[in-house]
């Protein structure tokens, strides 16, 4: 079950808009400190951490449902690079 979500395409639109999600929320991170720190204190620890259980939830879901090709598949050089994203 786990591994046809994972080859779903929905799975990669989601992580797609993860990413996006991510970026928006580095450039409203750099604004708050251009700006004059107007994010609370914690709020982008506790983002950050979010967004990179996210991602590493995803690397260790395709690397464990992958099949064995996680690194020879024909996405291999996506999977590489995200690990070393991710690490």
């Amino acid at each position: 079950v786990i591994q046809a979500v994972v080859r779903h395409p929905g799975f990669d639109l989601f992580f797609a808009v993860i990413v996006f999600l991510n970026a928006i929320f580095m450039g409203i991170e750099v604004q708050s400190s251009i700006d004059g720190d107007w994010l609370p204190p914690q709020l982008p620890q506790v983002v950050n951490y979010v967004f990179a259980a996210l991602f590493t939830l995803e690397l260790v879901v395709r690397f464990f449902f992958s099949s064995g090709s996680f690194f020879c598949s024909e996405d291999y050089f996506w999977n590489w690079l995200d690990l070393f994203v991710v690490v």
